[in-house]
């Protein structure tokens, strides 16, 4: 006999002496554990289902103010308004003022540059 036959002898023996057991009935202290198994099973199962009810009242709760925030925020922010119309010399002083100020932008960086440079060497 190999190890996988005295595997299943074993296996059936072990069957056997259950069947046996299992045949009769059981005792008061054997019925009493196994009612006592049965009813902390039942109370875990409840406690996790009422754990996860909490969690879907609250996650619901929660999402419907979030939205309900974002709606008052959305509605209380200033509209935009269009620009009023300009002339053509309007135009240009407008745009002439951009481009100073980008040039004043760029030089403003090109003395930042230099001057980091100069620290970096000293």
């Amino acid at each position: 006999m190999n190890d996988n036959d005295d595997l299943k002898s074993d296996d059936l023996a072990f069957a056997g002496k259950l069947a046996s057991a299992l045949d009769g009935p059981l005792d008061d202290a054997t019925l009493a554990r196994l009612q006592a198994a049965r009813e902390e099973a039942v109370h875990a199962a409840m406690q996790a289902r009422q754990g996860r009810a909490r969690w879907y009242v609250g996650g619901s709760a929660g999402g419907a103010i979030a939205a309900g925030l974002a709606l008052f925020f959305i509605l209380q922010s200033p509209s935009v308004q269009p620009l009023p119309d300009l002339d053509e010399t309007e135009l240009a002083v407008v745009a002439e003022m951009e481009l100073l100020e980008s040039l004043e932008l760029l030089a403003w960086l090109d003395e930042e540059m230099l001057a980091s440079e100069e620290v970096d060497e000293g």
